[in-house]
């Protein structure tokens, strides 16, 4: 089942999509068979009642759409499908192309956080002052968590899973720049994993990405969630995108370096993951294009349009505000 949160009548709702992918009214749908005390009134409520209560609402529901019970709606506005999610959570580097350029890879997924308050739905402007610099768009699978996981096991995380949706987690190379740091040392450095320039060279350097990962618009999410039971491999699903029409990465999440099971498995050790967290998996990333840092917003504009298989497609203009 596709769930989204929209706008209608001014009111934040939850809507059920179709195979057509019109929307209705999840109250609406299920108004004939559950009191109104008992049903949901937001994405975090579904997610966060029992897997009996979730399955008595989505029969309901498809029952009423069956029945041609309920009239579609049109949404004045999109909204992400999860507003305040607990954590979001991004995969650092996770895909096969960019494994390939680095010195010293990973031998676990490294992560970040991105703040809930750069969240925004489909349609919804990306808004990408000129201060702001290079800044472009990254494409990503990202994971709706269903189940509390804590030192979970790789056997499961998918039972543990709501659902999938689209991130698209934009950056600002810029205000990466700006907010990095080099730190010179007059002796070596004993960190294993760095390459030594010169058998003196105690060099360091550190990046902060709260403002090029967490700025206002920074975080496009929808258009909807697709339930667990609708992908059952996450793993092998295309990711798509276009800025103004014209293509800038044809990938699949089966490129990934760590896959979902791995990736949650892994960060379950250290950091409790709660019903409504999002774990987006890393960028799609095309070899046969140009890289991401040459997909400029500021050259290019917008909209930026992801596809990714088994989900739908989530677009968003691009508005370039000058200082």
């Amino acid at each position: 089942m596709k769930l989204a949160t929209i706008i209608v009548n001014g009111k934040e709702k939850v809507a059920v999509v179709d195979q057509a992918d019109k929307l209705f009214l999840l109250d609406e749908l299920i108004s004939g068979d559950v009191a109104a005390e008992g049903r949901p009134r937001s994405m975090l409520e579904i997610i966060e009642s029992s897997q009996e209560q979730q399955t008595h609402w989505s029969n309901v529901a498809q029952a009423a759409l069956a029945a041609g019970k309920v009239q579609p709606v049109k949404p004045e506005a999109w909204l992400p499908p999860l507003r305040k999610p607990g954590k979001i959570i991004g995969v650092a580097l996770n895909n096969d192309a960019i494994a390939r350029q680095i010195y010293k890879y990973f031998e676990n997924p490294a992560f970040f956080m991105k703040s809930p308050s750069a969240l925004i739905g489909n349609g919804q402007p990306i808004r990408i002052r000129r201060s702001y610099g290079l800044t472009h768009p990254e494409p990503e699978l990202a994971v709706v968590v269903g189940k509390r996981l804590s030192s979970a096991s790789e056997d499961d995380i998918l039972d543990a899973v709501f659902g999938y949706t689209i991130l698209n987690d934009i950056t600002s190379v810029a205000l990466k720049d700006e907010d990095s740091v080099h730190l010179e040392f007059s002796r070596p450095a004993n960190i294993p994993w760095r390459r030594a320039k010169a058998p003196d060279d105690g060099d360091i350097y550190l990046t902060y990405h709260m403002r090029s990962k967490n700025t206002d618009t920074f975080g496009p999410c929808g258009p909807w969630i697709v339930t667990a039971d609708e992908i059952p491999d996450p793993n092998v699903l295309t990711v798509d995108s276009w800025i103004d029409g014209r293509m800038i990465a044809e990938d699949s999440t089966a490129n990934l370096r760590f896959s979902v099971q791995r990736t949650l498995a892994h960060l379950s050790r250290y950091v409790t993951l709660e019903p409504g967290d999002i774990v987006h998996m890393g960028t799609a990333v095309d070899p046969k294009r140009e890289a991401l840092r040459e997909q400029d917003f500021q050259k290019y504009g917008g909209p930026v349009k992801i596809a990714i298989s088994g989900i739908g497609t989530l677009l968003n203009p691009v508005e370039l505000i000058d200082d």
